[in-house]
């Protein structure tokens, strides 16, 4: 079925929706079925609100569906009507939870200061913890931040209806033999103040911290909790590892520091390959409540491994970082160089392992050395007389080096695809300052471009820090060479690119990942005004073959349509400004892998020119779009990369 408001006016088109739900709620469909069927309808509805469905949109904003209650939201805020904010502080004292978490929803996306009061008002008698923590987003969407939003009370008041609370049903926990969870004054939380915390985070669902203990974590000494929540998590992985305990998970995030990162990380691909997913991004959600950059490098790490399978994970990760970008205020790009941790190296390389005077070095190949200041020697293997703290210490380090260039080769290399340039002095910040950043510098090829991002020069970085052409001969950069970016092999003359691959070859340097011997495809001259790409039409493979050897070169699922059709699959190549879409045939969600769909043509349009949504229909569907790029207009790199990612999706 398709509705237009365009197209209908207003009276017959309420009448219409009112004769098509009605039928529908009549039909003898499974439940999952008639869901989907009436979000379709809402969907339609929801990209030109009309106002004689206002009261049906309020109607949905009370529903338990959440894909209804959303597709409400954009239609009465479509609807830019004066009194929408008023109408839905007066559904916050509601009897239906779901009615009060649908106005707290759309509170939240009105953002309107002038609700701040009523907003507290409805928190203070609030009884439900999912309202409360709608509307602490709420709150913190009208910019009221969340830690105000609580008020700052003595450690005694916030424990006083501890009394009344029980401990969550479970098999591991043992509060006996927890180590003490310390105060700001030293003194140990008592066992009411234990149960407080257990209690009210267990009670909330997502692995966030219950706006309800957050006046007790303010009482916290939170540089020495760690012991106390290494053990709690400890007695959770020993039990059933059971879902419903991820409150565990949550307070190991919240109270873990840095050392519980590892202990988080450790079992995530097994859960993921032994089909527990929601464990595995959990986890990853609780790696996101740790304090500090190592964390958010992590997740930036695990987002790249799990792009592709596991999607679960890999979607929790990004989503974490999103936040963390918006709460800076930069760019994902520009937060995933602030976030590159040194894991405590200095500029050249070294560390102290704790409890020791030796120090760890880091070489070219991301391996350690280790230097004893008393020998004045260095070796490769620690010595045997380390203290246990120092053995620990350095067991984690490995782990975190591990993670650590697995997570910047993915991104490096998704900077050299999408030709992402850095202002040369935040690229001298990064690459010749950043103890693990310096190997990238020497290990890949650089070039720098002018403010017309034509390319100046070729150079490397020698591991000395020293600055030097294909020929060995030592540069420095000018006043005109603002940008500084990976150099593509495209954007090198013949002559260029051997002098270059000698050079490598020469020094036995290893690129981290295929650069300038990537393949490439250049496009015929007489091809230029061509808009369709036909690389991989007409070619059939399994779902599961296309999906694996897609996602892990960057494309992404398009819209999810009717009966949860896919229509098309994408790649951005944010630096270029541009994007391409792949048709796909008889594709759908939930779809068997070994079943074989067919793909199609693939255009190029303006990049962020499509959008991407449930029940979008906007993806470019024949040429005549005027969004769609002839092929002499698309980016020769990005044409390149598209051509070969095909060849080798349908070889």
């Amino acid at each position: 079925m398709c509705l237009s408001s365009a197209q209908v006016p207003g009276d017959d088109l309420a009448e219409l929706v009112d004769s098509a739900t009605d039928t529908l709620s009549r039909q003898s469909l499974e439940k999952r079925a008639k869901n989907e069927l009436l979000n379709s309808i809402w969907a339609q509805s929801a990209r030109l609100p009309n106002p004689s469905l206002e009261s049906h949109y309020w109607s949905n904003l009370t529903s338990n569906l959440k894909t209804l209650q959303q597709l409400a939201i954009e239609s009465l805020v479509g609807l830019k009507q004066a009194d929408t904010s008023q109408k839905a502080i007066k559904l916050l004292q509601a009897k239906k939870a779901d009615a009060r978490l649908g106005a707290a929803a759309l509170l939240e996306t009105l953002a309107e200061k002038e609700c701040i009061p009523d907003l507290q008002n409805a928190l203070e008698s609030e009884t439900s913890d999912k309202v409360k923590t709608a509307l602490f987003s709420a709150l913190a969407a009208c910019g009221v931040e969340e830690d105000s939003a609580q008020p700052e009370l003595p450690l005694p008041e916030i424990l006083k209806s501890a009394a009344k609370l029980k401990l969550p049903k479970t098999s591991f926990l043992n509060l006996g033999a927890l180590p003490p969870l310390l105060t700001q004054d030293g003194s140990a939380l008592p066992e009411v103040g234990l149960t407080f915390l257990i209690a009210k985070q267990a009670k909330h669902k997502p692995v966030e911290p219950s706006p309800e203990i957050l006046p007790l974590l303010s009482h916290l000494d939170l540089e020495k909790s760690g012991p106390f929540a290494l053990a709690l998590y400890q007695q959770w992985f020993a039990s059933e590892q059971a879902a419903k305990d991820r409150w565990a998970l949550t307070l190991a995030g919240l109270l873990g520091g840095q050392k519980i990162v590892p202990e988080l990380i450790a079992p995530i691909n097994d859960w993921a390959l032994n089909s527990r997913h929601k464990l595995a991004e959990y986890a990853a959600q609780a790696i996101s409540l740790v304090p500090g950059d190592e964390a958010l490098t992590i997740l930036d790490s695990l987002a790249n491994r799990y792009r592709s399978k596991f999607k679960n994970i890999g979607k929790a990760c990004r989503a974490a970082l999103e936040a963390a970008a918006e709460n800076r205020g930069v760019s994902l790009d520009e937060l995933a160089d602030l976030i590159v941790p040194t894991l405590g190296f200095d500029e050249e390389g070294q560390r102290p392992l704790e409890d020791s005077q030796i120090e760890a070095v880091l070489q070219p190949d991301f391996k350690l050395n280790f230097y004893n200041p008393d020998t004045e020697k260095e070796t490769k293997s620690p010595p045997s007389t380390l203290s246990d703290t120092a053995k620990e210490d350095l067991k984690t380090l490995r782990k975190l080096i591990r993670e650590t260039i697995k997570g910047q080769t993915a991104r490096l290399e998704g900077c050299l695809v999408r030709q992402r340039r850095w202002d040369t002095a935040r690229w001298q910040e990064l690459f010749e300052n950043h103890p693990l950043l310096q190997t990238y510098a020497s290990n890949l090829v650089w070039a720098t471009y002018d403010s017309a991002s034509s390319l100046q020069r070729t150079f490397r970085r020698y591991p000395n820090g020293l600055l030097a052409n294909a020929g060995g001969d030592l540069i420095e950069f000018e006043k005109d060479e603002v940008h500084i970016g990976m150099v593509h092999p495209l954007e090198l003359s013949a002559e260029d690119l051997l002098a270059w691959q000698q050079h490598l070859e020469r020094m036995k340097v290893k690129p981290p990942f295929a650069q300038l011997d990537r393949p490439v495809a250049l496009l015929d001259s007489n091809h230029k005004n061509r808009k369709e790409l036909k690389t991989a039409d007409k070619k059939s493979l399994s779902c599961g073959t296309f999906r694996s050897r897609a996602e892990k070169r960057g494309w992404q699922r398009g819209s999810v349509v009717d009966a949860g059709g896919i229509w098309y699959y994408y790649k951005s190549y944010q630096g270029a400004g541009v994007d391409v879409f792949l048709h796909v045939e008889e594709m759908y969600v939930g779809q068997d892998p070994m079943e074989e769909i067919t793909l199609g043509t693939a255009m190029f349009v303006q990049g962020d020119s499509v959008h991407i949504g449930s029940y979008e229909y906007n993806e470019p569907n024949n040429t005549d779009d005027p969004r769609v790029l002839a092929f002499g207009k698309v980016p020769p790199i990005v044409y390149s990369e598209t051509v070969t990612d095909l060849e080798a999706i349908t070889s």
